[in-house]
């Protein structure tokens, strides 16, 4: 699972190299969730980490419910929980469309609430997600959480049960190595490399 900014999908990896995608982002990813709804209440940037700071202060409770998944598809759709928690806002006055002013901004309680419930919500999705991937491919072994996202301590807690639950194992990055795309892209070049695979100097580098 590679969950960041821009993406949220899900790849069933046979071999260094060899995968396929089998659930990727239908629009909003799951990063994009987390930076809207922290735009949404007054929050900085990114929005990840501060949701989660905020979530642990109200004791990773779900107070709002906000909806989870119900497609049987493997592809991810961020934007319509983005859009539920707006209107769950507005209609707990903490919201003005038309001026688009938060209107709690003191109310610290309640941002925790609300970033509470939002990760709960994403983590859910993630674990549906990951649920209906491993019915269709009960052969994996493992599971491998990578991207900004998976710098978040609360989902992966949750991941490690749900993964524990199964008999699989859990994998991810060290969070410093979570979001640097350089790191990743040198290690597949010397991978590539070391098996002699080369492309000529006719390669376009936006491909």
């Amino acid at each position: 699972m590679t969950a960041s900014g821009g993406h949220t999908s899900l790849y069933l990896v046979e071999d260094f190299g060899s995968y396929t995608i089998i659930g990727q982002t239908a629009d909003d990813a799951a990063g994009e969730a987390f930076d809207k709804v922290s735009k949404l209440i007054g929050l900085g940037y990114p929005g990840g980490p501060l949701v989660e700071q905020r979530a642990a202060l109200a004791g990773y409770h779900d107070y709002f419910n906000y909806p989870r998944s119900t497609s049987n598809s493997l592809d991810f759709s961020f934007s319509g929980l983005k859009t539920a928690v707006l209107y769950d806002l507005v209609k707990q006055n903490a919201y003005d469309l038309k001026t688009k002013t938060f209107l709690k901004s003191d109310d610290q309680e309640f941002i925790n609430k609300v970033c509470s419930s939002l990760l709960a919500a994403i983590k859910d999705i993630f674990i549906q997600k990951l649920a209906r991937a491993y019915k269709l491919y009960p052969h994996i072994k493992a599971i491998t959480f990578v991207g900004g996202v998976a710098c978040n301590a609360y989902i992966k807690k949750h991941m490690q049960e749900w993964c524990q639950a199964n008999g699989l194992s859990l994998y991810w990055p060290s969070p410093k190595y979570c979001t640097d795309n350089a790191a990743m892209i040198a290690y597949v070049g010397n991978y590539k490399g070391q098996k002699g695979e080369f492309s000529d100097l006719s390669l376009d580098i936006l491909k």
